[in-house]
Protein backbone atom coordinates (compact mmCIF):
# COMPACT_ATOMS: atom_id res chain seq x y z
CA UNK A 1 0.00 0.00 0.00
CA UNK A 2 1.31 3.43 -0.92
CA UNK A 3 0.65 4.95 2.52
CA UNK A 4 2.57 2.20 4.30
CA UNK A 5 5.53 2.59 1.98
CA UNK A 6 5.52 6.38 2.45
CA UNK A 7 5.34 5.93 6.23
CA UNK A 8 8.49 3.80 5.97
CA UNK A 9 10.27 6.58 4.11
CA UNK A 10 9.90 5.48 0.48
CA UNK A 11 9.60 8.17 -2.16
CA UNK A 12 6.99 8.35 -4.88
CA UNK A 13 9.25 6.88 -7.58
CA UNK A 14 10.10 3.80 -5.52
CA UNK A 15 6.46 3.29 -4.57
CA UNK A 16 5.40 3.68 -8.21
CA UNK A 17 7.95 1.13 -9.33
CA UNK A 18 6.87 -1.35 -6.66
CA UNK A 19 3.18 -0.92 -7.53
CA UNK A 20 3.70 -0.79 -11.28
CA UNK A 21 1.96 2.55 -11.75
CA UNK A 22 3.21 5.88 -13.13
CA UNK A 23 5.28 8.00 -10.73
CA UNK A 24 3.04 11.01 -11.39
CA UNK A 25 0.03 9.02 -10.19
CA UNK A 26 1.72 8.09 -6.92
CA UNK A 27 2.99 11.64 -6.47
CA UNK A 28 -0.63 12.86 -6.77
CA UNK A 29 -1.86 10.26 -4.29
CA UNK A 30 0.77 11.25 -1.75
CA UNK A 31 0.19 14.98 -2.19
CA UNK A 32 -3.55 14.60 -1.63
CA UNK A 33 -3.09 12.26 1.31
CA UNK A 34 -0.40 14.49 2.80
CA UNK A 35 -2.84 17.41 2.90
CA UNK A 36 -5.36 15.54 5.07
CA UNK A 37 -3.44 13.02 7.13
CA UNK A 38 -5.04 14.04 10.42
CA UNK A 39 -8.56 13.81 8.98
CA UNK A 40 -7.87 10.35 7.54
CA UNK A 41 -6.30 9.21 10.82
CA UNK A 42 -9.34 10.42 12.76
CA UNK A 43 -11.68 8.66 10.31
CA UNK A 44 -10.00 5.29 10.82
CA UNK A 45 -9.79 5.72 14.60
CA UNK A 46 -13.53 6.45 14.53
CA UNK A 47 -14.13 3.25 12.60
CA UNK A 48 -12.03 1.33 15.13
CA UNK A 49 -13.97 2.76 18.05
CA UNK A 50 -17.32 2.05 16.37
CA UNK A 51 -16.39 -1.54 15.44
CA UNK A 52 -14.03 -2.51 18.21
CA UNK A 53 -14.59 -4.34 21.41
CA UNK A 54 -11.41 -3.25 23.20
CA UNK A 55 -9.71 -0.52 21.16
CA UNK A 56 -6.32 0.92 22.00
CA UNK A 57 -5.76 4.27 20.29
CA UNK A 58 -2.63 3.86 18.14
CA UNK A 59 0.62 5.79 18.52
CA UNK A 60 2.53 6.55 15.34
CA UNK A 61 5.53 8.02 17.15
CA UNK A 62 4.87 11.58 16.02
CA UNK A 63 4.97 10.98 12.27
CA UNK A 64 1.57 11.68 10.71
CA UNK A 65 2.17 9.10 7.95
CA UNK A 66 2.90 6.42 10.56
CA UNK A 67 -0.09 7.57 12.61
CA UNK A 68 -2.39 7.03 9.62
CA UNK A 69 -0.95 3.55 9.07
CA UNK A 70 -1.34 2.81 12.79
CA UNK A 71 -4.96 4.01 12.69
CA UNK A 72 -5.68 1.72 9.72
CA UNK A 73 -4.09 -1.14 11.67
CA UNK A 74 -6.26 -0.29 14.67
CA UNK A 75 -9.37 -0.38 12.47
CA UNK A 76 -8.29 -3.74 11.03
CA UNK A 77 -7.85 -5.15 14.52
CA UNK A 78 -11.21 -3.79 15.66
CA UNK A 79 -13.04 -5.21 12.65
CA UNK A 80 -11.26 -8.52 13.23
CA UNK A 81 -12.40 -8.51 16.86
CA UNK A 82 -15.95 -7.76 15.84
CA UNK A 83 -16.25 -10.37 13.08
CA UNK A 84 -13.74 -12.96 14.23
CA UNK A 85 -10.17 -13.64 13.12
CA UNK A 86 -11.29 -15.33 9.90
CA UNK A 87 -14.22 -13.00 9.19
CA UNK A 88 -16.91 -14.10 6.80
CA UNK A 89 -14.61 -14.47 3.81
CA UNK A 90 -11.24 -15.11 5.46
CA UNK A 91 -8.76 -12.99 7.37
CA UNK A 92 -9.44 -9.25 7.44
CA UNK A 93 -6.66 -7.30 5.71
CA UNK A 94 -5.67 -3.64 5.85
CA UNK A 95 -6.46 -3.28 2.15
CA UNK A 96 -9.98 -4.67 2.63
CA UNK A 97 -10.69 -2.35 5.54
CA UNK A 98 -9.25 0.69 3.74
CA UNK A 99 -11.38 -0.01 0.67
CA UNK A 100 -14.53 -0.71 2.69
CA UNK A 101 -14.16 2.30 4.95
CA UNK A 102 -13.35 4.74 2.13
CA UNK A 103 -15.63 3.25 -0.50
CA UNK A 104 -12.51 2.69 -2.60
CA UNK A 105 -11.63 6.39 -2.46
CA UNK A 106 -8.83 6.46 0.12
CA UNK A 107 -6.40 8.29 -2.18
CA UNK A 108 -9.04 10.09 -4.26
CA UNK A 109 -9.73 13.83 -4.11
CA UNK A 110 -12.41 14.80 -1.64
CA UNK A 111 -12.15 11.84 0.70
CA UNK A 112 -12.96 11.70 3.53
CA UNK A 113 -16.05 13.87 3.28
CA UNK A 114 -16.06 16.98 5.43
Amino acid sequence: MALSARAQGAGHRRIAFDLGVPAATVRGWLRRAGQRLEVVRSWFVGVAVAAGIDVVIPDGSGCLWREVVAAVGCAVEAVGQRFGPAGLLGAVTAAQVAVAVSGGRLLAPGWPPA
